[in-house]
């Protein structure tokens, strides 16, 4: 399914939803948000992936998935915030309380991924956010990532990499749900343990070159 094709099953899904009119506009406004240039992985179909995970979501949940990554920019730290004050806007002109609004702020503020989440829809967010680890598109996913962050440089790149994969794979659970770890957490484990095997085979083909390629004698 090609990216337009993609964006109009998404829109039909949105559409059921509509408590406003102007819902559609905002909906064109988050599908041209998630196909920016600098959005390799982070786009709609990653999106779709997390709402096929989530097929009975309520709309707190639903909104939450659409606006998590809504601004998002490789060089920064702040996306979430960002994504999170987008959210709790765009909720009061589509109609919903100031309750609702802040309720999907706080479960996109989850998938930050630094803190345990303390609500089972937070829970099913970052879950559904990490399911990606036990796809068969990990290395898909994997190569998508270093295209985000391409402005690092390569050596740093994969020690930052190997760091954040270590930490994931050090956690008693990846999956904070029951549904989620009987699922996915045995093949995630193994798929993070394969690619953080191939950043050490790469840093030591790296090491390997600038040896090769230092002063001769």
């Amino acid at each position: 399914m090609d990216t337009n094709e993609l964006s109009d099953v998404l829109r039909q899904e949105w559409l059921k939803r509509r408590r406003s009119p102007n819902e559609t506009g905002i909906f064109d406004m988050l599908a041209c948000a998630y196909s920016e240039a600098q959005r390799h992985y982070h786009n709609l179909q990653h999106v779709a992936d997390m709402l096929a995970a989530l097929p009975e979501c309520s709309n707190a949940l639903y909104m939450a998935v659409w606006f998590h990554d809504a601004v998002y920019d490789p060089q920064k730290h702040d996306n979430e915030e960002k994504s999170a004050e987008l959210a709790e806007k765009k909720c009061i002109e589509m109609r919903y309380d100031k309750g609702f609004a802040a309720d999907v702020a706080s479960l996109i503020m989850a998938t930050k991924h630094t803190a345990e989440p303390s609500t089972e829809e937070a829970k099913l967010i970052c879950d559904a956010d990490l399911a990606i680890f036990a796809s068969p598109r990990v290395y898909e996913y994997d190569r998508a990532i270093r295209q985000e962050y391409s402005f690092v440089p390569e050596g740093a790149y994969l020690q930052r990499r190997k760091k954040v994969l270590e930490g994931f794979l050090a956690r008693q659970f990846i999956y904070h749900t029951d549904k989620f770890r009987e699922k996915y957490e045995q093949k995630a484990r193994a798929n993070l343990k394969m690619l953080i095997e191939e950043l050490d085979s790469q840093l030591l083909e790296l090491d390997t070159s600038t040896v090769n390629l230092g002063p001769k004698d």
